[in-house]
């Protein structure tokens, strides 16, 4: 069964994965490369070139993003369960409505 991109979820790792080659990139050639002007315009190169394969990658997870931030969360034996608020909340709107059907007591 073939299976839509945008049914995925977004490739974290790759951007990751590009933040850590940029930075990789420059301390090469922080180290490695000794004229000021060239070593200044290899990184501005490699800077504008990460960022570059950085919005083609956010242009292609878009739609992942986007669904799966609209997408509700995974049901977990935690979550079919009352939580202990929602049980009290309940609890105190039924003693609520309990005290509006008992008519009031005569003052003496």
């Amino acid at each position: 069964m073939h299976v839509h991109p945008s049914e995925k979820k977004p490739t974290w790792w790759q951007l990751y994965a590009l933040g850590v080659i940029l930075v990789a990139t420059i301390g090469v050639m922080e180290t490695s490369v000794a004229n000021d002007s060239a070593r200044l315009a290899l990184e501005l190169a490699a800077v504008a070139l990460v960022s570059l394969v950085m919005l083609g990658w956010l242009r292609i997870n878009r739609v992942r993003i986007d669904l799966a931030q609209a997408r509700p969360p995974r049901a977990t034996s935690d979550t079919t369960q009352p939580s202990r608020i929602a049980a009290y909340t309940q609890r105190q709107h039924d003693r609520a409505a309990a005290r509006s059907r008992c008519p009031p007591r005569a003052r003496a």
